[in-house]
């Protein structure tokens, strides 16, 4: 079995508003002259995932961002994973 480093981003969909994304630019931005919009807030997870191989890891990582990670109604997910050496 290997062994995968994934990274998951999990962000408010883009057709929401983000309350909190917006309260920080509304400090923020008039701080450096408006220079600084759009700022949306999320969450980062990173984990290892054994599985046979990338394929599996990524149904893998997908089943938990649908299931534990990612409210599917309201955010949106996407994730990196990189295939650790062994050694």
């Amino acid at each position: 079995m290997k062994k995968f480093e994934a990274k998951v981003i999990v962000m408010p969909s883009e057709n929401l508003p983000d309350p909190e994304g917006m309260a920080i630019e509304k400090t923020v931005s008039p701080l450096y002259d408006g220079l600084i919009s759009q700022i949306r807030c999320g969450r980062n997870f990173q984990l290892t995932v054994h599985a046979d191989d990338r394929e599996q890891a990524d149904l893998l990582l997908h089943d938990i961002c649908k299931k534990f990670l990612a409210n599917p109604v309201t955010e949106q997910y996407a994730f990196t994973i990189s295939e650790l050496s062994s050694r």
